[in-house]
């Protein structure tokens, strides 16, 4: 394959990585506006709500308010990677097919081709995690792990769980939330060292 061939299809992946984050960020665009929407809904029925029990009700505000914040963290952390994405896909130096090759052979995945498509996605992601701070602490709360998302979404609970319980006069469940906030940040802490010893 000649040099002017090559160009193309370089020239090619990077539009289509462009449109794909284009389009991502679009979705977590509406992703946000549907929440605005539903946490003002929300607020206008709480008044329904307040003849409950007020553990109910403590248990209850923290689940929605739990929700309503990871899913708002996770949109706006998506937001941003999208975006850099698309600003990255133009303008990125394209890593060689030699040396990605090399690292798939390493991690034993030699049936992955290193595409065109692949060159450029993976060029944009190291320089990222190189050089963005905000796209490195919102891919460790928010990515695809399980393990940090349930941890992230304790922490969060047990937070809106100290607030209202305060707020509905539980003193139980107020030390209760602080401490099962405190104790699932510090096996959280753990678990991201875990996980950063196995990367090395």
């Amino acid at each position: 394959m000649n040099k002017s061939e090559d160009d193309k299809l370089v020239e090619e992946a990077r539009k289509t990585v462009l449109q794909h984050s284009s389009s991502k960020s679009t979705l977590q665009v509406t992703i946000l506006l549907s929440l605005a929407v539903a946490f003002f809904t929300f607020i206008q029925t709480i008044s329904l709500f307040e003849k409950l029990n007020s553990l109910f009700l403590c248990l209850f505000y923290s689940f929605v308010f739990t929700a309503f914040t990871f899913i708002t963290i996770r949109a706006f952390g998506r937001l941003i990677y999208w975006g850099q994405m698309a600003g990255l896909a133009e303008r990125i130096k394209i890593i060689p097919e030699e040396d990605l090759r090399k690292e798939l052979e390493e991690k034993k995945e030699k049936d992955l081709v290193p595409t065109y498509l692949y060159r450029v996605e993976c060029s944009c992601n190291r320089f990222l995690k190189s050089k963005s701070r905000v796209h490195v602490i919102f891919h460790k709360l928010t990515n695809e792990r399980g393990g940090s998302i349930v941890s992230f979404l304790i922490i969060i609970f047990a937070l809106f769980v100290s607030l209202f319980s305060y707020e509905f006069q539980i003193p139980d469940a107020t030390v209760i939330g602080v401490i099962v906030s405190i104790l699932t940040f510090l096996a959280f802490l753990v678990y991201l060292k875990g996980i950063k010893k196995r990367n090395k």
